[in-house]
């Protein structure tokens, strides 16, 4: 059975970590940053990752789970990661527009 120790209140924190991570093999950090207790959750500006198209930054590692509180005061330390969605985009626009032909093989 576990020990209830009266007259105890939770410790505050003076400051809350707050990390981005880039969320591919061998990305590593985007940013770290660190936010007083009084302070605002800032938005950074977006990564870039090649043949890919920055989707937010999420709560979750591995499914876009939209982190919606910038600009709140930080309740506790955050580690954040980038979702990214394959650019497909950029092929077919090569495509369309005659710069890239598809070649098939019958």
């Amino acid at each position: 059975m576990g020990a209830f120790l009266m007259g105890c209140t939770p410790v505050s924190k003076d400051y809350y970590e707050i990390n981005y991570l880039n969320n591919y093999e061998n990305g590593g950090y985007f940013k770290n940053s660190v936010v007083s207790k009084d302070g605002l959750i800032k938005r950074p500006s977006n990564p870039k990752r090649e043949g890919y198209l920055f989707q937010g930054w999420s709560t979750s590692k591995d499914e876009f789970i939209e982190f919606t509180q910038f600009d709140e005061q930080p309740t506790k330390d955050l580690t954040l990661y980038a979702s990214w969605v394959e650019d497909n985009e950029s092929l077919n626009d090569l495509l369309t527009s005659g710069q890239l032909f598809a070649i098939g093989v019958n």
